[in-house]
């Protein structure tokens, strides 16, 4: 992972936990807990860092539930209840009827990790100076 490693996803996993429930149908709690595990951490630390990352596509997505036909468990959850899952790509794709998506784009790969770590000088404080 080398450089990457060394970002901070704190703020921008921040922003997401903000917008990405409203957008996907998802509570805010649903979604922290997705991010705060190492493999989605470092998806998104990809994304800040890498200039070949251009997006991050994320979904919620319905799983599939088998018909069970044994007797229901007194006190099981609700059978009524739909089970979803969160998922983080780099590629924008199709995932059916089941689901909903948001996708990030970055503007400029090339300027965004140095705009997220605030390291991007501003035009015109460079052409002031020369």
């Amino acid at each position: 992972m080398g450089e990457h490693s060394k970002i901070n996803p704190g703020a921008f996993i921040e922003f997401l936990s903000n917008c990405c429930p409203a957008l996907l149908g998802a509570t805010k709690d649903e979604f922290s807990r997705e991010f705060a595990n190492l493999e989605m951490m470092n998806k998104v630390r990809n994304f800040i860092g890498d200039e070949q990352d251009a997006s991050l596509f994320i979904t919620r997505e319905a799983v599939e539930q088998e018909k069970d036909e044994s007797p229901k468990k007194e006190g099981a959850a609700n059978p009524d209840e739909t089970e979803y899952n969160i998922l983080v790509s780099t590629e924008i794709n199709f995932k059916g009827k089941n689901a909903h998506s948001i996708a990030f784009v970055k503007r400029n790969p090339a300027t965004f990790r140095a705009a997220y770590e605030g390291t991007l000088e501003n035009k015109d404080q460079a052409d002031g100076a020369a």
